[in-house]
């Protein structure tokens, strides 16, 4: 009798683990962010469930809607409530069941995909309509750098959907589309996250210290030859960050240079330095929303959108892209785009209108319209800085004094006409040097003065008239500049 009550206990225990295990296998968690790419393509989807319903005993999960892509004019969006795997994610209480659905839309007809993660290895069910499904194995796999269990189940028509325990839903059909010859197959690009460890969230976006630069180029696109170009220099100077908030303020000159407008451009060149600005940045640690509401909330997931309506656009969105991991892009991000509504469609804004941009973890903006980010020098944790692009445009801008530098530079006269003479209090170790640049940052004088000089003299009468940059270069410290009129 003891051995038989033995193996009742065992057996139920087993039957009890098998349905603890039956209820760990949730394609989607709540608060997670997943994140899936066609083999060999650079587009990175992401998408997340929005809320949560009863319909009768079963548990429901929605995701959020989206503007998906028409599928024979990429420029033409269509207003959804299918995501990637379709609308909606149903849980069937005490059956091992889980269904993804997909609802009628202007792009596609209702489909149900019936998944059994927890079945019995070789058993068989109906998943769809004309498509029948088998649970081919259930293993032990390292995923994406994870222990986890996967689960294979591999349809009658050839395509296979797997299943982690921890991971979730790791590969299925684009839009739950169960024709073979014609479907995308998504797999999943790296483990779930939430909001404030993805690529999304504000603070790792807007990673600045005081004392980062940041290098822009701005200049009429839409022409191929722009006939000008400001070079925008912006220096951080105060960081905030509150438990729901993120603040800066900055510096910021700009430098236009190039010909006068024409066609072609005429022959007269031209240099100006405007006058330095003072500007803020504030991002919500909640929202993702920074700056106004003409700029992308960092909450919007692949092709989530945000009404931006004005008086002569009422039916205008930002619409979030696809994460790129192109190679060839030197600072990957989120991007977005403007639509316009259109009878049924949304289509994208034309030239201007369509206002494109793009952010990338840890340096903000790198391209909004007519601006592209080109130039940055970083400070990082450890002291040591990160730079990218080259600042030789940018000498002239925002001319710093270095803090605790053992030389401060004097130019006279200013303006000079054939010769200018610098000086400095300290005399000069053993490492410094001077150059003069101009605008442009072109290197046109360099020399080293002796160890223990106190004055050297730039010759200028060589060059035309115009704004100059001395530079000087000492060991230990950050380069000083100095503006010098001839």
């Amino acid at each position: 009798m003891r051995y038989f009550y033995s193996l009742l206990f065992f057996f139920s225990l087993g039957i009890s683990s098998q349905q603890a295990v039956a209820q760990n296998w949730r394609l989607f968690r709540p608060g997670l962010i997943y994140s899936y790419q066609v083999v060999g393509k650079p587009e990175v989807y992401t998408l997340r469930l929005d809320s949560a319903f009863m319909i009768g005993a079963d548990s429901v999960y929605r995701f959020n809607r989206i503007m998906r892509p028409d599928r024979f004019s990429p420029e033409l969006y269509h207003k959804s409530d299918n995501n990637l795997f379709g609308a909606q994610v149903r849980f069937v209480p005490g059956s091992q069941e889980v269904v993804l659905e997909a609802l009628t839309d202007a792009l596609q007809a209702p489909v149900q995909l019936l998944l059994r993660p927890a079945a019995a290895i070789g058993s068989s069910w109906q998943a769809s309509e004309g498509v029948t499904a088998v649970l081919s194995s259930r293993t032990q796999q390292t995923v994406h750098g994870v222990p986890d269990i996967v689960a294979t189940v591999v349809l009658s028509n050839g395509q296979q959907v797997l299943i982690g325990e921890k991971l979730g839903l790791l590969q299925a059909p684009q839009w739950l589309n169960l024709d073979a010859a014609t479907a995308s197959n998504l797999q999943a690009d790296r483990v779930p996250v939430t909001w404030a460890e993805s690529d999304y969230y504000p603070a790792h976006t807007f990673d600045f210290q005081p004392g980062d630069e940041f290098g822009y180029e701005q200049y009429d696109w839409i022409f191929s030859l722009p006939c000008a170009k400001d070079y925008i220099l912006r220096r951080i100077s105060t960081r905030e960050q509150t438990q729901d908030s993120l603040k800066y303020t900055y510096q910021e000159e700009r430098a236009t240079r190039g010909f006068g407008p024409g066609s072609p451009c005429n022959n007269v060149y031209a240099e100006t330095i405007h006058p330095r600005t003072v500007g803020r940045i504030a991002v919500s640690l909640r929202t993702g929303q920074w700056a106004d509401k003409t700029h992308p909330p960092l909450r919007l997931l692949t092709w989530e959108y945000q009404k931006q309506s004005t008086a002569s656009d009422p039916e205008s969105y930002i619409l979030a892209l696809p994460l790129s991991t192109n190679a060839g892009t030197a600072l990957p991000g989120p991007e977005y785009i403007r639509v316009y509504k259109r009878d049924q469609t949304y289509a994208i804004g034309l030239d201007y209108l369509a206002h494109p941009q793009q952010l990338s973890a840890p340096v903000g903006m790198v391209h909004d319209n007519d601006t592209w980010l080109v130039y940055y020098r970083r400070r990082l944790p450890d002291g040591t800085y990160s730079t990218f692009g080259n600042r030789q445009q940018y000498e002239v801008l925002l001319p710093v004094r270095a803090a605790g530098s053992l030389l401060t530079i004097r130019a006279y006269p200013n303006p000079a006409a054939g010769v200018v003479t610098l000086d400095w209090a300290l005399p000069a170790i053993k490492g410094v040097r001077l150059s003069l640049t101009d605008l442009a940052g072109r290197a046109l004088w360099q020399a080293e003065p002796p160890t223990g000089s106190t004055q050297a003299q730039v010759p200028l009468a060589a060059y035309p008239a115009g704004l100059y940059v001395v530079r000087l270069e000492q060991p230990g410290y950050a380069p000083v500049t100095l503006r010098v009129q001839h």
